[in-house]
């Protein structure tokens, strides 16, 4: 079982790192995971890392070409989770992760269509 945090979360090691589907580095900092837990306190660490490894849709923000979010449908709830990454540096950062109804808009780089959408 582990060693597990106050709410029953196993503990992790900071920073948590990770790639994205195209092979590159993605770190998740302990400040910005415990940002993501306190505002969006459904996201698991384990969702991040699904809607980085196997997104549904890719894209670029339309507002800071530095950003890139990666969605991935969780057929459970029929909600996103949407990750957001900068890629300003090497390897890039998780700025936020969340789950949404509709994806935020962007220039789509890659999209799959989810199999478990009714």
């Amino acid at each position: 079982m582990g060693i597990r945090d106050k709410v029953g979360r196993p503990k992790r090691r900071w920073p948590c790192r990770t790639k994205d589907d195209d092979g590159r580095e993605v770190v998740l900092s302990k400040k910005v995971w415990e940002h993501i837990v306190a505002h969006h306190c459904n996201v698991t660490l384990e969702m991040v890392e699904l809607a980085l490894a196997d997104p549904h849709l890719k894209q670029i923000s339309e507002t800071n070409r530095m950003r890139v979010s990666y969605c991935h449908f969780l057929p459970g709830c029929k909600l996103y989770i949407m990750v957001v990454t900068d890629r300003s540096s090497d390897p890039a950062s998780v700025c936020t992760a969340f789950l949404t109804k509709k994806p935020k808009k962007g220039e789509i780089l890659r999209v799959r269509k989810p199999d478990s959408i009714v």
